[in-house]
């Protein structure tokens, strides 16, 4: 319920309810579920340096819970966000 609460927010253009949320959706079960997410909210912020350690977390975490599914949708723009590519993400859209 908190995941999807804390993307409505970021979507809408509340980084900080979408950092609650999001923070509050963090679970043991699943070490890297929410965190590219996570790292949005931060960069929405301006908080570069929390968004990088989120993302890094994402990439460097070993999980069996890390899908093929989640890596497609994630794993190349968190990739490309860390070497400094790719345009920040914006509630506006490109």
């Amino acid at each position: 319920m908190h995941w999807a609460e804390g993307l409505l927010a970021l979507v809408d253009g509340r980084p900080r309810e979408a950092l609650q949320h999001l923070e509050q959706a963090q679970s043991p079960e699943c070490r890297v579920c929410g965190l590219p997410e996570l790292g949005l909210a931060h960069e929405t912020l301006g908080d570069t340096a929390a968004a990088r350690r989120r993302y890094r977390e994402f990439i460097e975490t070993p999980t069996h819970r890390r899908t093929e599914l989640a890596d497609g949708l994630h794993r190349g723009w968190v990739l490309a966000r860390l070497s400094g590519g790719g345009p920040a993400w914006s509630p506006a859209g490109p």
